[in-house]
């Protein structure tokens, strides 16, 4: 909220960015919690949103062509692009490949009385993806992808191997009641009860398409974002064989902001009284001060420990004398927030 006021203030002209991975976005979709408020999110990833395939076009031909080189075919470009999933650092090592291939001095691929430029054919394009170390760069990216969330690999493995079988389906796709019930059928656990929704699988599978891996076919269908992405799942065998280390997989809990409870950095055993979405509302508070009630045995005297390192207070107060109406406690606030410029939180027990 500071950050996000220092930016009000400046009239924009100061800027923030917060970072991070799925759970980033996934929080910020949470009206609980402060990331909701900042705007709407932007996922970073393969060249494909919003005309961006464009910029993933110019990343493979402008380099190219100051080096001299020149495309037989627009198809070829795209080739690359499919190749790398359009991602970025995966387009500048293929074409790093590429050229350290066309610029192989042992072997003569064009002819000096006609060049430059240099007229790259699919053969050349070919013969530069067929180098282990490019393939086993793309295959690492890829699976990096999935390991995000467990469920991502599951799914994506779901609907590969139902693709293999009906080669149909990469063109359809599959709508979110059909992936929910092959994803369950495989791995039940790996969806605890209140996970299970459809709205739930509709958000992996958006996740999946902002990743690159998917991709829609319509209002509430998604598929396989190529053919490539098949391959690099590998053969009907690798997929069987995945799955089952997939199912096999510890199930981790997810984070839930309704139960999930901060632990103390010195003791991991111990636990915040509060829950996330309390931090989240606490967080959230814009006035000049804040009220938390509790009784002692819901560990009301340890909220300070947990208050002032995770919403960054550097005071928590607690009435030093008994309350003994609205007229007291509002007298007691108005000389906290006299006393003090930041917010300040007050910490009322039962005995008030």
């Amino acid at each position: 909220l500071e950050l996000r006021r220092l930016a009000e203030d400046t009239n924009g002209a100061f800027k923030f960015v917060l970072a991070g991975l799925h759970d980033v976005q996934r929080t910020s979709r949470d009206p609980n919690t402060p990331l909701a408020q900042l705007g709407r999110p932007v996922c970073i990833g393969p060249l494909l949103e919003g005309g961006e395939h464009v910029e993933a076009r110019r990343l493979v031909e402008e380099p190219m062509e100051a080096l001299g080189f020149r495309f037989a075919s627009p198809d070829l470009v795209t080739r690359i692009l499919s190749h790398t999933n359009y991602y970025p650092s995966l387009i500048q090592q293929f074409c790093h490949l590429l050229v350290e291939h066309l610029s192989n001095p042992g072997v003569a691929r064009f002819d000096p009385r006609s060049t430059p430029p240099y007229r790259v054919e699919e053969r050349h394009v070919d013969d530069a993806y067929r180098a282990q170390s490019l393939r086993e760069a793309i295959r690492k990216r890829f699976s990096l992808t999935l390991d995000l969330d467990p469920r991502y690999r599951l799914i994506a493995l779901v609907m590969a191997l139902e693709a293999l079988e009906d080669r149909e389906l990469l063109v359809r796709g599959y709508d979110a009641w059909e992936i929910r019930t092959k994803a369950l059928e495989w791995w039940e656990p790996g969806f605890p009860p209140g996970e299970r929704g459809l709205d739930v699988f509709r958000t992996l599978l958006d996740e999946m398409v902002g990743l690159g891996v998917l991709h829609k076919t319509g209002a509430d269908r998604w598929t396989l974002r190529s053919a490539n992405v098949l391959n690099l799942l590998g053969t009907y065998k690798d997929i069987e064989e995945e799955l089952e280390r997939a199912i096999s997989a510890e199930v981790k809990p997810s984070y839930n902001h309704l139960y999930f409870r901060r632990a103390d950095l010195t003791d991991v055993m111990r636990r915040s009284p509060l829950t996330g979405m309390d931090e989240s509302r606490l967080a959230q508070h814009e006035s000049g001060a804040a009220m938390v009630f509790g009784a002692r045995a819901a560990s009301r005297d340890q909220l300070s420990k947990f208050l002032v390192p995770t919403l960054g207070l550097s005071v928590v107060q607690t009435p030093p004398i008994r309350l003994d109406g609205p007229d007291s406690l509002c007298r007691w606030l108005s000389t906290l927030l006299e006393l003090r410029a930041q917010p300040v939180f007050a910490l009322v027990d039962e005995s008030h």
